[in-house]
């Protein structure tokens, strides 16, 4: 995974990032393990890696892994459905990430804030994530977790960005 962010983050290179990850998650043993939270990790990293990729064979690989699941994990099937195609994202799938982003005000996981506001910032939803980000922000401020805060202060400032007034 962390090879595939380089190549994402610093070269760009999507197709190598996304050929690397799809390539390792298809070494493990099927179906995949709803537990095994190496392998969400990968399927989050790769659904990073087809959005930026923009292109819909990108995603085509991504269903096929994500197929290989019992249960897609709820939280990486609500962000593949609004990251793909935002403005095709069905109701139910809109009920699920406005339960996730009600509970945000409650939760402890940085890493659940920061995945939910980003699955609800194509579908206008940042505003109900503000004070989980906020909470993320005060760590950062505080010295901890100084990468999760940067990705908070950006969606709140993509959220302030788009507020009229």
């Amino acid at each position: 995974m962390a090879g595939s962010a380089y190549l994402l983050n610093g070269a760009g290179d999507i197709d190598t990032a996304h050929s690397l990850l799809s390539g390792a998650i298809a070494l493990q043993p099927e179906p995949y393990d709803p537990e095994d939270t190496t392998l969400a990790e990968a399927l989050h990293t790769l659904l990073i890696v087809c959005f930026f990729g923009g292109r819909p064979g990108l995603w085509f690989q991504f269903d096929a892994t994500a197929a290989k699941y019992p249960a897609v994990p709820e939280l990486l099937s609500t962000a593949r459905s609004t990251f793909a195609d935002p403005a095709r994202t069905g109701p139910a799938d809109l009920a699920r990430l406005d339960a996730a982003i009600a509970e945000l005000a409650h939760e402890s996981e940085l890493l659940r804030i920061i995945r939910v506001a980003i699955t609800g910032a194509y579908v206008d939803r940042l505003g109900g994530c503000a004070e989980g980000l906020h909470g993320v922000v005060a760590g950062g401020r505080r010295g901890e977790n100084i990468a999760a805060a940067i990705d908070a202060l950006f969606l709140l400032g993509s959220f302030w960005a788009t507020t009229p007034g």
